[in-house]
């Protein structure tokens, strides 16, 4: 492969990391309604051994949720089933995944509603925007301040927060007057909005920022943890990251230091484990505080199926939970495992491998995406 196509590829899959920080839970949009073009190339699905399952006929397409995907013709959106049957017609201006039954959709006068997966209307389209629907209930926006209602469209607030999130476990977050507070299903305040930060609840306690410190509140709005830290992170696995003076260490739930602060920056990536930093590099580390590598690393990504993403220098790999690379960094690109398959790119093109490091699928010459429901959205340049 020729110097000038590896760039494109490599240029290309760059833009293609920054389009998915902004996750379909975060309200990546199936569609944003702007300027659509007809694919030289179209969008097909190929399943876990690398088979097309679902032929290239598509402009553009989403993931597979609940068993539908989005997908565009032209600039018309509908949905498909993974035989490639069309369920939905294609008949909309953007189109979002299902989520417990129910997806958003936009219509040609630019207003949002909810549909169930025989396309019938829940929430008609008289909406300026509208979120998808979290324990029964959903946001919707007026011009720029946010409210929630249930499935019949039954005003539960009025439009009175600056920004609002999903519920989780009877509770969500809301930011009002410039501060951040907790609201119950039925819009009551369970704590008031006075807090300048708030996380989401972990292990029964909230990262609460008041008056410059940090600390942990429980749901009766006492605090677990007074706020006396400059910054910490979420609780993962009954431990977060702390800093006191500038450095960081590891507290319990009592607030009491597990590892002491002796880190510039420590970040929590799941599986029990931590991304260290010191020296302008990080080092994997255990709950305990031993390090099960030098301080060598990059970039540490958060573990998925018992691997993580490294990178040194302008190449990436993956390790284990343990500390061992299961691949060298070799590869231009890399992205977390997604259903035991994960994603990389090199001169040859996109590859997957599985849990293991080992390349399962290999040399797609194209754009491709993750799995989603045993099924990844792939582009073909021939």
């Amino acid at each position: 492969m020729n110097k000038l196509l590896w760039f494109s590829l490599f240029f290309f899959s760059f833009l293609l990391i920054a389009c998915q920080l902004d996750t379909e839970t975060e309200g990546n949009y199936g569609a944003n309604g702007l300027d659509y073009d007809t694919e030289t190339y179209k969008w097909g699905y190929m399943n876990q051994e690398g088979e097309a399952v679902i032929e290239g006929r598509f402009d553009d397409c989403q993931d597979f949720k609940e068993g539908l995907a989005a997908v565009r013709i032209k600039d018309q959106w509908g949905y498909i089933d993974k035989e490639g049957t069309i369920k939905i017609d294609l008949q909309y201006k953007a189109a979002w995944s299902f989520k417990n039954g129910l997806a958003r959709v936009s219509t040609w006068d630019n207003k949002m509603g909810i549909i169930d997966k025989n396309g019938a209307w829940v929430l008609p389209a008289n909406w300026t925007e509208i979120k998808d629907f979290s324990e029964g209930v959903g946001i919707y926006k007026d011009t720029t301040t946010y409210g929630y209602i249930d499935k019949t469209g039954t005003i539960i607030t009025s439009t009175i927060y600056q920004s609002a999130w999903a519920f989780k476990n009877g509770l969500a977050k809301v930011k009002k007057n410039g501060k951040y507070g907790f609201i119950d299903l039925k819009g009551q305040s369970v704590i008031t909005p006075k807090y300048d930060q708030l996380g989401e609840f972990k292990e029964g306690i909230v990262r609460a920022k008041l008056e410059g410190k940090v600390g942990f509140l429980k749901k009766d709005k006492t605090w677990q943890i007074p706020a006396s830290f400059k910054k910490c992170s979420d609780f993962q696995n009954k431990l977060a990251a702390a800093t006191v003076d500038g450095l960081y260490g590891l507290i319990d739930s009592k607030g009491e230091w597990i590892v002491s602060p002796k880190y510039e920056q420590i970040l929590p990536i799941k599986e029990k484990r931590w991304a260290a930093y010191k020296d302008g590099k990080f080092a994997l580390m255990q709950e305990d505080g031993t390090l099960l590598t030098p301080f060598k690393y990059d970039q540490l990504n958060y573990f998925a199926d018992k691997m993580a993403v490294y990178s040194i220098g302008f190449y990436y790999g993956f390790l284990d939970r343990e500390g061992k690379e299961l691949t060298d960094a070799k590869y231009g690109l890399a992205w977390d495992s997604k259903e035991g398959m994960a994603r990389a790119i090199n001169q040859s093109g996109y590859r997957f491998l599985n849990s293991e490091g080992k390349e399962v699928i290999s040399s797609i010459y194209g754009d491709a995406r993750d799995f989603s429901e045993g099924l990844a959205r792939v582009q073909l340049y021939y």
